[in-house]
């Protein structure tokens, strides 16, 4: 529970009874600042003369000094787990600077969100039903060019990284990221700052310092075996499908394999795989 000071008034001057006070202004719990009520967030203590706030309806309080200051971060959380949902929001009903906005639970209802909520920061989530975390942040940032994306995951595979950031994501963390760090990043995000967990950029340095993939330009026919190859057929099956002979398979396999840097069928075959040659 949060103890907030309201702005009370007596009931006797509204001409009501104690429950009208739960309509009445509080002030912000951090700030001091009075936030406009629409609704009861809490009760009063009478005794204390305090306003009683649940931890689960603070984040309404923020979202309305938020409204009337603009001057907090409007947060939106997508992840389709309702328990991460439910920590998502309670962390950032703990921050002052921070607001909720919104939660959804799939790709297609953040996008949808996005565009109707205006957040300043979205929280997504990678594997989703229907529409991915990558795809979600990629139509995200074509229909919403200022909303900055964080990636929050629990998967750091190297091309789940190097293809979220590529879709415009301004940072990319895991889910044992600690509160105050998810909260910097968030600030960061808002600021235009990048922000990687320790995991996503080591994958950043292994694509930087690893070898660079051969540069291969196969003919038109060379690319025909290769896919064949892929295919699993025989040099004689290759030939029987191109109308090419036996001989003329061959060398062409032969160039493949050298412009690969291969040694064999296999090593050509994973190598064209890899490289998306076919």
């Amino acid at each position: 529970m949060w103890l907030v000071s309201p702005r009370l008034v007596s009931p006797r001057k509204r001409g009501g009874n104690h429950h009208d006070a739960l309509f009445w202004s509080v002030c912000h719990c951090r700030e001091g600042t009075l936030a406009p009520s629409g609704r009861a967030w809490g009760r009063v203590d009478w005794s204390t003369k305090h306003w009683q706030v649940h931890d689960a309806d603070l984040r309404l309080a923020y979202r309305g000094e938020c409204e009337r200051t603009n001057t907090m971060i409007r947060v939106l959380i997508v992840d389709d787990h309702a328990v991460v949902r439910s920590g998502l929001r309670r962390f950032l009903a703990g921050c002052e600077d921070l607001a909720l906005v919104g939660e959804a639970e799939s790709g297609a209802e953040a996008i949808r969100l996005a565009q109707s909520l205006c957040p300043d920061v979205v929280l997504m989530d990678l594997r989703m039903p229907g529409i991915d975390g990558v795809t979600a942040t990629r139509e995200l940032r074509a229909k919403c060019p200022t909303v900055r994306v964080i990636i929050l995951t629990s998967f750091a595979e190297d091309g789940m990284v190097q293809s979220a950031l590529q879709a415009g994501a301004m940072g990319y963390l895991l889910k044992n990221v600690t509160s105050t760090e998810l909260a910097n990043a968030i600030r960061a995000a808002f600021a235009g700052r990048i922000t990687l967990s320790n995991e996503a950029t080591a994958v950043l340095v292994r694509s930087i310092t690893q070898p660079a993939a051969p540069v291969c330009e196969l003919t038109a026919r060379e690319r025909d075996v290769l896919a064949l190859m892929v295919e699993g057929l025989s040099n004689q099956g290759i030939a029987d499908r191109l109308y090419l002979s036996l001989g003329t398979v061959k060398f062409h396999s032969g160039n493949i394999y050298a412009k690969l840097g291969v040694e064999n069928r296999v090593a050509a075959v994973s190598m064209a795989i890899q490289l998306g040659l076919v």
